[in-house]
Parts: C-alpha cells; sequence; structure tokens
C-alpha cells in the first residue's frame, strides 16, 4: 500500500481529511477462483481535500505494479466508443487544423480502439502509450503501434528521441490514475511541439460530488479534478487551458484542450467561467466534501436493503456489468453471491473470473438469456440507455432492470426514451 499524505498537485502538506468511505481491493482485478477473489487485500478509502489548490484525492493507493499486472479493463467494450473516437477526431481537426501527416500520441491507450478512429480517417502516424502489457498486446495484435511503459517525464523523453515531437498529445481517464500530476505534464509539455496540443479528458469533479458518483471512487482513481485545480497543475507544468467540451461520457467528463504556456492559440472565455462557477457554488470549501462523504454512506447503506427485497422474491437475482463501479458498490454495499448470483459482462478477459473482494461469478451476456432471473441490477447505470436498446428482447421477456445509482430505483425503456442515460441521471432529484 501506498500513502500519499501530502497534496499530489501543490505539495501542500496540511490535508484536511474528508472521510473514510470503506475499504476495497484492486477493483480491476479478476480472480481465478471464488476463494482467492474473497480474500484479496484491501485498503483504505480515505479522501482529503486541499485548501490550496482545492484538490481532491485519496490518500492511499495500490502501487502502480499490483494494479497493471493483470489489468481487465478495455476500451473497445465501452459502448459508444467508436462514435466518441470520431468525435475527438473531429475536435482536432475542425478546431486545431490537424492534418493527415500528424503525429498523434495516446497515453493509456488500451486497446487502441481510439487510435484506431484516427487510422480510419487516415491518420498514420499514431503511438499508443499503454501501462498494461496484456492490454497492449491486444493494441499491438489490433495493428496500433503500441508501447508497454507507464509515461513520466523521463520517459517522454526517450518517445522524442526516437519519434520526435507530438503535435497532438491525448490522455483519456488517465490523468486521475496518475500519482505524480505534474511530473507526468511536464513530460506532455516535453512531448508537444510548440504549437501542438493536448486533450485530457476526465470525469468532472463537480458532477461527482453533485450527483454522489461515490462508485468512481476507488484506489485507481488518485485524483478527482476541478477545472480550477486542472489550471493549477496545468501552470506548475507549463502548459495553460484554452478550451473546454463537455462529454456524455462516464455520466459528464470533460475534454480539457491545452497547449504549452508560449503558444499561440487563443483562450476560451470559457474557462474563465468554469473556474468562476466553482469559486461562486461553494467547491473550494472543505466542508462540502466532508458533507459529501457523510451523504455517500447514507446512499451505500440504502443499497443492500433494496437488493435483499428484490432477491427474497426470486430465486436467482443477476448483475449487468462487472465494471470497476460494480465492484465499488458490490464491496462498499456488502453484497455477496448469495444476494447475487452472477453478474454478465461483454468483456471476454472477465468471463469466468470471480469479482474483487465478493467472489460473485462473471459470465457472458449471452447467459442471460437463458437465466431465470426476472431481475437485472444494471450496474453500468452510465449506459443504461445503450444497454437497454441493446437487450429489448429482455424487456419483451419480462425481465426488469434496476440501477442503484444515483439512487435505487427501477428504470425501463420508456423512462429512457427521451433522455439518454446522461440526461436522464441529471434531471432526478438525488
Amino acid at each position: 500500500m501506498h500513502t500519499y499524505p501530502i497534496c499530489r498537485i501543490c505539495g501542500n502538506t496540511k490535508l484536511y481529511f474528508s472521510g473514510h468511505l470503506g475499504n476495497l481491493p484492486q477493483i480491476n482485478y479478476c480472480s481465478k477462483s471464488a476463494e482467492e477473489a474473497k480474500h484479496l487485500k484491501k485498503i483504505p478509502i480515505n479522501l482529503f481535500f486541499c485548501e490550496h489548490c482545492y484538490h481532491f484525492q485519496l490518500g492511499e493507493s495500490f502501487s502502480p505494479e499490483e494494479t497493471f499486472k493483470t489489468y481487465s479493463y478495455a476500451t473497445q467494450f465501452t459502448p459508444s466508443i467508436r462514435k466518441h473516437g470520431n468525435t475527438i477526431v473531429d475536435w482536432f481537426t475542425e478546431k486545431y487544423g490537424m492534418q493527415k501527416n500528424a503525429f498523434v500520441v495516446e497515453l493509456a491507450s488500451s486497446d487502441g480502439a481510439i487510435l484506431r478512429s484516427f487510422v480510419d480517417r487516415g491518420y498514420t502516424r499514431v503511438l499508443g502509450i499503454e501501462p498494461a502489457a496484456n492490454i497492449a498486446r491486444i493494441a499491438r495484435k489490433n495493428g496500433i503501434k503500441t508501447e508497454a511503459k507507464f509515461f513520466s517525464r523521463a520517459f517522454a523523453a526517450s518517445v522524442v528521441r526516437r519519434h520526435g515531437k507530438a503535435d497532438f498529445v491525448l490522455a483519456r481517464n488517465v490523468l486521475a490514475h496518475v500519482p505524480e500530476t505534474v511530473d507526468f505534464l511536464q513530460g506532455i509539455r516535453d512531448l508537444l511541439k510548440p504549437e501542438g496540443v493536448f486533450c485530457v479528458e476526465t470525469p468532472y469533479g463537480k458532477n461527482l460530488i453533485d450527483f454522489f458518483e461515490f462508485d468512481s471512487i476507488y484506489h485507481e482513481h488518485l485524483s478527482y479534478y476541478l477545472v480550477s485545480t486542472l489550471q493549477y497543475a496545468f501552470g506548475r507544468a507549463g502548459l495553460a487551458i484554452i478550451n473546454i467540451e463537455e462529454t456524455n461520457m462516464h455520466t459528464g467528463s470533460l475534454a480539457v484542450f491545452a497547449k504549452r504556456v508560449e503558444a499561440k492559440h487563443p483562450v476560451s472565455p470559457h474557462v474563465a467561467e468554469y473556474m468562476q462557477e466553482e469559486r461562486k457554488n461553494g467547491y473550494f470549501e472543505k466542508q462540502l466534501y466532508k458533507n459529501f462523504i457523510a451523504k455517500c454512506k447514507l446512499r451505500i447503506a440504502n443499497i443492500q436493503p433494496y437488493v435483499s427485497r428484490i432477491r427474497k422474491q426470486e430465486s436467482v437475482l443477476v448483475g449487468y456489468g462487472a465494471a470497476a463501479k460494480a465492484n465499488v458498490i458490490i464491496n462498499l454495499a456488502g453484497i455477496t453471491p448469495e444476494t447475487i448470483n452472477f453478474i454478465v459482462d461483454r468483456n471476454p478477459l472477465k468471463h469466468h473470473t470471480w469479482a474483487p473482494g465478493s467472489g460473485i461469478p462473471i459470465k457472458p451476456v449471452a447467459q442471460l438469456a437463458a437465466s431465470p432471473a426476472k431481475h437485472i441490477i444494471l450496474f453500468a447505470w452510465n449506459f443504461a440507455d445503450q444497454i437497454l436498446q441493446a437487450n429489448k428482447d429482455l424487456s419483451r421477456a419480462g425481465k426488469q432492470f434496476h440501477v442503484l445509482i444515483p439512487k435505487p430505483m427501477r428504470i425501463t425503456p420508456e423512462l429512457l426514451q427521451k433522455k439518454n442515460s446522461f440526461k436522464f441521471y441529471r434531471s432526478l432529484d438525488v
């Protein structure tokens, strides 16, 4: 276990303790047996707030080597990833004039699904850098040039020596995982050409707080960012934010575009507007974060009774989606194989393994149709509309879907008909 007693952004040693949410194992580890899964080491989820740069972070983590040795998350199994990949290509081409000969580097590139969107649009100079060796092998098998390395300032120098500087650098859902944030960002600055553009896509800390998305809090996610905190971190690394786009991915992420501070790209007024809004609405106040933890605990306490009530009515209860979110909920709420018989998932890397901490079996989605289960717990609630659309036959067969975040409730295709998952959950009174 790694303990980090100082702010990862500014180095402040007097962090405010916001609260303890529970204990979790390595959340993306797939065990080879139920017994192994149940006896995985768990470490605390302790959260801290920095009153100097307004950074919200975990105090403990597993080592990167432990986390990525047998990693099971792969981008290609995320719904809508191909569409989102094309959106990213459009951002770079339409906003920043990316040409077909541009050198594009993606950090934490997973199985290459996003870089595949660039290649399919005629961009041939792409490079993925992925810390999980098993996932990097999948990317290379899929024809995407990928190096299995942890990115850092030192490794950036190696990339520049061997490949030259990049026109565009993309980092999707990785900055929250980085233990040495400023070093990571300095590496990006060193990797960029003088007028190059960096895009980091990250869940928005404001949404985490507003909608009590505690299932996003686990040891791989070391940091939870406001725009104000990102601007401070970028400034320490010689970068500056130039624009922000909101996306529906993961129920509300930010795509933050940045340049080297001396570059000529104009800065959108949206950047200052985000930071003013954060200050105005209390996101710089430590009590907000303490209250957030307390309210999350109340919501966690409501989950097990809700699931147990359904289970008592049925002989079989199953879950849909064995992603990290599911394992956070399951472990914090104390859900066991006696409550949920098995979970189905699209990712074959997880099939015929057991969920970390609980020992609940994970099976292919095809197992759902043959199951007598009438109720399905939809752990992948952030993709509810797409999952229900893809499983209309299950709804027609009388199977009922339930979500547990942001509050336990039954959902139907009709409920989501006029709004996607993102808009629907944002409309709830939570």
